[in-house]
């Protein structure tokens, strides 16, 4: 389990929705906390004339800004910033000087909120917690911003692992089974077959429920056969859905079953196929009301 988690904050009221999540945790897992505050440098530095390290002004801006930046995060925890490892950094991007500080002070998970942010603007810059649950190589709990009540700290009684039976999806299930251990939750395992991703090979002859029925008992048999391979020392419940969108559907499970918690991989794709299309994680990050939890997904060995 994770002995050092990280909270990154902005300093504004959203941010700091992830902190009882991450306090809830450090506690139940003993873990240590690391508070971390970037402050961007000035956007557009490779168009300015002077690089900005070189103009008084604002080297002495940023002095200023980290010491009230400092103060402000101690003011937030209060006494609890006793227990707290805290850092205010500057950096370009703050996504990549947060994923380095990971690295850098083998930080087991980073808990941190996210503004479900859609549209062009998500569309061309992506928020911070996304482009964090893309590249970090740890696990990335991040905490709705429209979550019914995301004050509260994590209070589960179930955990739902969605897997489309890859791999690469598998490699979440551990952290998926410590935590509903943590946590004394049911977890169950949710798989959604994509309905055009069957049909078409099997051909237009035959017709879609006839189809279903016969994917439905093997996509249930593989899942099966996976959870007995791992000799678990209890039955996992398996559920099946079937839908064009299995992001939404995955979103829909988790409302309609009362899940408090979702662990799931992440490809972490990249460029422009990420930009068009989208991770099914990342998705269903911006559309969950509850927690997720994604862990970098294992790429799968070519032969």
């Amino acid at each position: 389990m994770s002995s050092q988690i990280l909270l990154p904050t902005d300093l504004s009221d959203l941010s700091w929705k992830a902190l009882p999540h991450a306090v809830d945790l450090t506690e139940r897992l003993g873990a240590q906390l690391h508070v971390i505050a970037v402050i961007e440098e000035m956007r557009g530095g490779a168009f300015h004339p002077y690089p900005a390290m070189e103009i008084p002004a604002y080297t002495q801006y940023l002095e200023d800004l980290r010491g009230s930046t400092l103060a402000a995060v101690h003011e937030k925890l209060g006494s609890f910033s006793e227990n707290c490892t805290i850092s205010v950094r500057d950096a370009v991007s703050a996504a990549k000087d947060i994923v380095q500080y990971t690295q850098e002070c083998n930080v087991d998970m980073v808990v941190m909120a996210t503004h479900g942010r859609t549209g062009l603007q998500r569309f061309l810059l992506g928020s911070t917690t996304e482009q964090v649950l893309r590249t970090c190589p740890v696990p990335v709990l991040s905490i709705p911003a429209r979550s019914p009540d995301p004050e509260r700290p994590l209070g589960i009684q179930r955990v739902l692992f969605p897997t489309d039976r890859s791999e690469a999806s598998w490699s979440a299930f551990p952290k998926a089974l410590d935590l509903a251990k943590t946590y004394d939750a049911q977890l169950t395992v949710l798989s959604v077959i994509e309905e055009p991703y069957y049909l078409a090979p099997m051909g237009p002859t035959a017709t879609r429920p006839e189809l279903l029925k016969e994917v439905r008992p093997r996509v249930l048999k593989s899942i099966h056969e996976k959870l007995e391979q791992m000799n678990l020392p209890g039955e996992v419940p398996v559920e099946i859905v079937q839908s064009t969108q299995p992001a939404e559907a995955v979103v829909q499970f988790a409302e309609e079953r009362d899940i408090g918690l979702m662990v799931m991989a992440t490809q972490g794709r990249t460029g422009f196929d990420r930009m068009l299309i989208g991770s099914t994680a990342e998705r269903i990050v911006r559309l969950s009301e509850i927690p997720v939890l994604t862990v970098r997904g294992q790429k799968e060995s070519k032969s």
